[in-house]
């Protein structure tokens, strides 16, 4: 919170203070605004006891709070018995088998985006990504294709997202039901995005595959308790946000990044084109894309897409 309010006052961006305190006074430092004591941790180790040796005894920050109407108590959010529940209900979805079955599902997406694509013709890159991502986390975690309304749902995201930013660097936290245009935004944003989830959830309830979704639906806790739709819909809702928004961000920077580096570019065509010899790519050619790998690394230790957690 002392990063947010040196912002508010113009100070540093978060960022710049985060460096700024790192750099200075090491990898864990401590600070005091009024009753409350922050502390910044930034070495490895310490981040590791925080997220996985000390987790039972750490909960989310109070800026979160701000995305409790849209993300309920999805994974994002939640703590304790119902985050353990609701990940060991999901894992399944994110094994080697199943992701190595949504390759075909990104790729067929990502060639169709590029035949609309035209050389020497101006795009927004990461609007193109946001869309790319959302369209394959629809496919491949829920079933559906989200083509008709791709747009629309990155824009709700988008609105949201951008209102949780503003509200975290203000030095308290405005209550969501305080009638600021903000607020009546990101409502409006969030409504229309519930009524696209609770249509995803239906769909899928009248015709189920062999999908997340599908399979949440159908699992019982040890009381025999299914989940109830809002429960779905937090997930569902969370899985739209973090399925997307990290990834496309990723690609944004490493296309920047490959744009202001063209002997690194030059370098990333020639592997590709030696690899799949004008093919589209499989799963089973990632090993052998080494170069590939160590841009898109290179590029996330540079733009980290998640930066921060408190």
């Amino acid at each position: 919170m002392t990063i947010f309010l040196l912002n508010v006052y113009h100070t540093y961006t978060p960022l710049e203070f985060l460096l700024k305190s790192a750099r200075k006074y090491g990898d864990c430092v401590s600070l005091s605004v009024g009753s409350i004591r922050i502390y910044l941790f930034n070495h490895p180790n310490l981040i590791e006891e925080v997220l996985n040796k000390q987790n039972q005894n750490c909960i989310k920050d109070i800026s979160y709070r701000v995305l409790k109407e849209v993300f309920g108590d999805g994974l994002l959010l939640s703590d304790g018995e119902i985050w353990k529940h609701h990940r060991q209900l999901m894992q399944p979805a994110f094994s080697s088998e199943r992701i190595a079955g949504y390759a075909s599902i990104i790729v067929a997406n990502t060639a169709q985006m590029l035949t609309t694509w035209r050389a020497g013709e101006i795009r927004d890159i990461h609007r193109e990504m946001s869309q790319l991502t959302i369209k394959a986390i629809a496919q491949t975690m829920f079933g559906v294709d989200v083509t008709e309304t791709v747009l629309e749902i990155g824009e709700t995201l988008d609105t949201i997202m951008l209102h949780y930013v503003r509200q975290a660097e203000m030095w308290f936290l405005l209550p969501i039901w305080l009638p600021t245009p903000g607020n009546w935004k990101a409502h409006r944003a969030t409504k229309r995005l519930n009524e696209i989830v609770y249509g995803i959830i239906d769909r899928r309830r009248q015709a189920p595959m062999d999908d997340l979704l599908s399979r949440m639906m159908r699992l019982k806790d040890e009381d025999g308790n299914q989940l109830s739709d809002r429960e779905l819909r937090d997930e569902v809702m969370t899985l739209l946000l973090a399925g997307h928004e990290t990834t496309a961000n990723a690609l944004t920077w490493t296309l920047m990044l490959l744009a202001q580096n063209p002997s690194a570019e030059a370098k990333l065509v020639a592997e590709i084109r030696s690899v799949l010899e004008e093919r589209l790519p499989t799963i089973n050619d990632l090993p052998k894309l080494r170069y590939t790998e160590m841009v898109l690394k290179e590029s996330m230790r540079l733009y980290p897409p998640a930066w921060i957690l408190a």
